[in-house]
């Protein structure tokens, strides 16, 4: 029993310190693109060696690039979900479309 605790307690600790915040950089673009992750608001692209996972969380914000009529596309591979732990959106003006 006692091991079982120690492996629940490693597995979420190792959870909370892979959970990093990607930021939106560089307007259009593919959720895949790793060009459009930043590890801080408006910095360069490419930060990470991985798109967001459900334990990242993900900010849009003023400093993303996009402006009227940008367009992110969220695509994955068949029956896969985009996923992220937070999803923060402070941006000026935003609107959600679902194709």
């Amino acid at each position: 029993m006692k091991n079982k605790y120690l492996l629940i307690t490693f597995v979420f600790i190792s959870q909370l310190l892979n959970a990093q915040t990607y930021y939106w950089v560089g307007g259009s673009g593919s959720w895949n693109n790793l060009a459009r992750w930043a590890a801080y608001p408006g910095g360069p692209g490419n930060a990470f060696t991985q798109i967001p996972q459900s334990f990242n969380d993900v900010v849009f914000d003023n400093n993303s690039g996009l402006t009227t009529g940008s367009t992110i596309t969220l695509s994955t591979a068949t029956g896969s979900n985009v996923t992220c732990r937070n999803l923060t959106l402070s941006l000026k003006r935003i609107e959600l479309l679902q194709n």
